[in-house]
């Protein structure tokens, strides 16, 4: 099986069959979400931003990440962004330091801001109670699923319609600071615990999987419907030299049990997972139909490969539309 990894500087190229990791670039940091379009043939990846305030009394802030794609990007309207995840002819990512999810048009980037609560803005708000910060979504059956966590001190699961976007469910979990989210077919819907290392039902609070890597936090899942491919990056406090070393654990679905891990000593922490070449039923479950070709320098142009290096030739920007947030 075929994994790609993003970490805050990296994007990897990790085969589970061999075990080994390859860098696919390195110049564009700030990664995070990984999404392909639903040919298969065109990849989209998140670059993180920090949302900073304007000097004004208007609340708005200033965003710098944005989504890079194969002859363009989005606008920087992106703050702090988590997953992105490909729908239909849209994209929808995570707009996690402003307090809501991004919708763009794939063909013109278009986009729209959706929050539970439109009267209050988009911006993060330390002091606001009712603020959600989202960062996880998951999609099934013209449902949108998002993760978010709030400053009461636990997560929650939001279920929206698609493409409406108007919420059908808030869901109060039992965690303190979760990620991801995966509906299985039998309606289970898995969350990571992430500073408590663990895999959850996110129903019923019950453990599923715990990480035998000591203070390590879970963030990342893919899965083929076989095994579960779960990221673990170093806590503050390591042990053994393994446990300073983010990884990939490899866990059978059937019965929870670690099969394996894979170490990435490259990866400082690990943001996503999305397999290649299986149906990943964490993502949209179509496979990434093009060649992945490494680049180990930012001034090697490779024409043939799913992007061209940005930082070697400036690629036209598409033209973007913006719409009234509300």
């Amino acid at each position: 099986m075929k994994l790609l990894v993003t970490t805050p500087t990296l994007l990897l190229h990790v085969d589970t069959t061999t075990s080994r990791s390859q860098r696919v670039e390195s110049h564009r940091p700030g990664y995070y979400g990984i999404t392909w379009d639903l040919a298969g043939k065109t990849l989209m990846l998140g670059h993180g931003g920090i949302a900073k305030p304007k000097p004004s009394r208007s609340g708005s802030f200033h965003a710098a990440g944005w989504i890079s794609a194969e002859r363009g990007r989005s606008p920087s309207i992106l703050s702090n962004s988590h997953q992105l995840l490909a729908i239909d002819d849209r994209i929808v990512a995570t707009n996690t330091g402003q307090s809501c999810l991004t919708v763009f048009r794939t063909d013109d980037w278009f986009y729209r801001h959706y929050s539970t609560n439109d009267a209050r803005g988009f911006c993060y708000d330390d002091n606001d109670p009712e603020d959600r910060q989202f960062n996880s979504i998951f999609y099934q059956n013209d449902q949108l699923y998002a993760v978010a966590n709030t400053r009461r001190g636990h997560s929650e699961i939001i279920r929206f319609f698609w493409p409406e976007m108007e919420v059908i469910q808030v869901s109060q979990t039992n965690v303190s600071l979760a990620h991801n989210i995966w509906v299985s077919e039998a309606g289970q819907p898995i969350i990571c615990d992430s500073t408590q290392g663990k895999i959850i039902d996110a129903d019923n609070g019950n453990v599923l999987w715990a990480s035998a890597v000591k203070s390590c936090f879970v963030r990342g899942i893919a899965t083929d419907g076989d095994v579960l491919v779960v990221g673990q990056s170093p806590g503050p406090s390591g042990g053994k030299e393994d446990d300073r070393t983010s990884s990939l654990a490899i866990i059978e679905f059937e019965t929870w049990k670690t099969l394996g891990t894979i170490h990435l000593p490259d990866a400082e922490c690990i943001h996503d997972i999305r397999i290649l070449d299986r149906p990943d039923l964490c993502h949209h479950g179509v496979i990434f139909r093009r060649p992945l070709e490494s680049r180990q320098t930012a001034n090697v142009e490779t024409m043939g490969s799913y992007l061209l290096d940005e930082s070697h030739r400036s690629l036209p920007h598409l033209r973007a539309a913006t719409s009234n947030q509300n």
